[in-house]
């Protein structure tokens, strides 16, 4: 199962299943497999930059333990950057999303309206 996880490619798009598959292995797996293993999941958030993947990483203990603090630092600034454990949005952002989906509301509506029948 190490070995499998260890030889997979990580494509950027698959980085949070590439991370969550790796920390179950990292679970279940012992000794210098298990280190193996959180280090390779630890690379893979960090290259990858996704906040999601970054969040894993950084609450599952044995990959924390193993992460330099430059490691930890990028991988929270990604989780920042996406406003992750913010709680809610701010308030300048919020306006501007609703403002963003007013617009896509009128030209839906505009659409409906113009199509025939």
């Amino acid at each position: 199962m190490v070995d499998k996880y260890l030889d997979l490619e990580p494509a950027p798009e698959y980085a949070v299943f590439h991370v969550r598959l790796g920390l179950c292995i990292a679970d279940l797996a012992a000794g210098p497999a298990a280190e193996q293993v959180t280090r390779t999941t630890v690379r893979i958030a960090h290259e990858a930059g996704d906040a999601y993947a970054a969040h894993d990483v950084l609450s599952h203990t044995a990959c924390r333990s193993r992460t330099t603090s430059d490691t930890t630092r990028a991988l929270t600034d990604a989780t920042r950057r996406a406003g992750l454990h913010r709680g809610t949005m701010p308030p300048d952002l919020r306006h501007d999303l609703m403002e963003s989906v007013k617009t896509s509301e009128t030209s839906i509506a505009a659409a409906i309206a113009a199509t025939p029948g």
